[in-house]
């Protein structure tokens, strides 16, 4: 009877314990995330990336010449965003034959509120520009000068599109 006693103690002493507990203690008892949890707290761009993503883009926008880019790339998934210089302002470029179809949905939902929409294009031969060779797709728009918005839009991309398992890590490469 003491057994009986002590499991049930045991069991209303686990049950109440492990209510809703905040992020910062499941990882301290190394309890399991939901998503949710993992793209609401825990993944998110450090201080250092977004400073970093603030000086390429900035650095960016002084280029002159007409083929300026940058790659921001995150190196677990070796998925990318690009940018480019488009009449004096940002260009974004998220091309989708990186992506999966849930990923494809994702990125739809996240960017539609800055009306970046998902468009598919036309892939010509480069000998014969008349000859149509196959399709491409992708998220592009031109976000002018507002170096907080893309900073954002990165963020969610790379948090919530790009199934980062673990530390973010990134790399940007100039051309």
């Amino acid at each position: 009877m003491k057994i009986i006693l002590s499991l049930i103690l045991i069991t209303l002493f686990i049950s109440c314990n492990s209510g809703n507990k905040t992020v910062d203690e499941k990882i301290m008892n190394n309890t399991i995330l939901t998503n949710e949890e993992k793209n609401n707290e825990f993944m998110k761009l450090s201080t250092r990336q977004k400073e970093e993503i603030r000086i390429a883009l900035n650095a960016l926008l002084k280029r002159d010449n007409f083929d300026a880019f940058i790659i921001i790339r995150e190196q677990n998934t070796n998925k990318f965003i690009q940018f480019a210089v488009n009449e004096g302002g940002l260009f974004f470029d998220l091309p989708s034959n990186q992506l999966n179809d849930n990923q494809l949905n994702i990125a739809k939902k996240i960017l539609s509120p800055y009306q970046i929409l998902f468009a598919v294009q036309k892939a010509y031969d480069p000998d014969d520009n008349t000859k149509i060779v196959g399709e491409f797709g992708g998220f592009s728009k031109k976000i002018n000068n507002d170096l907080d918005q893309a900073i954002e839009i990165i963020e969610k991309i790379i948090t919530q599109v790009f199934d980062v398992n673990g530390e973010i890590n990134l790399v940007i490469d100039k051309n």
